[in-house]
């Protein structure tokens, strides 16, 4: 097994390190960091450990409904891409354990921005798990008075339509 780590230049296009680790056979697995800031595993997928048991101090996230109508989903323009994502400093407000510090950003014409906040986006799974469960209690709970109120209605119209009650009404009130 062997480990890589090395640049490439993509002509006309881009630079690139590429991690690669060769585990013999062919059997290669590599992760790409772009010269845009970007990265990719090329084979697999990005995984962060998440198991219970090496965690502390755990809490539910209440309100993620609430949390995420503060919300706003962009489109924008970042290091020349377009890109779609929220502003993190919106973010910071109701979830800050999804934002961090990047250090300072470097502009293509130089400028130096101090202190850039980054957004752990595979965090902002865990508020909108909540925020869905929110939803669903709420349709669960209108589709239970939904369903009350047709009953309340069938059994209105079974009383209104009742052959004594619709001979009735037929006869101008009077019995047969």
């Amino acid at each position: 097994m062997s480990t890589e780590f090395y640049g490439v230049d993509v002509v006309g296009s881009h630079y690139e390190h590429r991690l690669i680790i060769n585990r013999g056979g062919g059997n290669m697995k590599w992760f790409v960091f772009k010269d845009d800031g970007s990265a990719y595993a090329a084979q697999g997928h990005w995984q962060n450990n998440s198991d219970r048991r090496i965690k502390s101090d755990v809490a539910k996230i209440e309100d993620g409904l609430a949390k995420v109508e503060t919300l706003t989903g962009y489109t924008y323009v970042l290091a020349e891409h377009r890109q779609a994502g929220v502003m993190a400093d919106e973010l910071e407000k109701v979830l800050p354990e999804a934002v961090g510090n990047s250090g300072d950003y470097h502009e293509s014409d130089g400028t130096v921005v101090k202190n850039v906040k980054a957004v752990a986006y595979g965090s902002i799974s865990a508020l909108l798990i909540e925020a869905i469960k929110e939803l669903s209690a709420k349709v669960k709970a209108q589709q239970a008075d939904i369903d009350a109120l047709k009953t309340l209605m069938r059994s209105a119209q079974d009383v209104a339509g009742s052959p004594a009650r619709t001979q009735n009404m037929d006869n101008d009130g009077e019995t047969p």
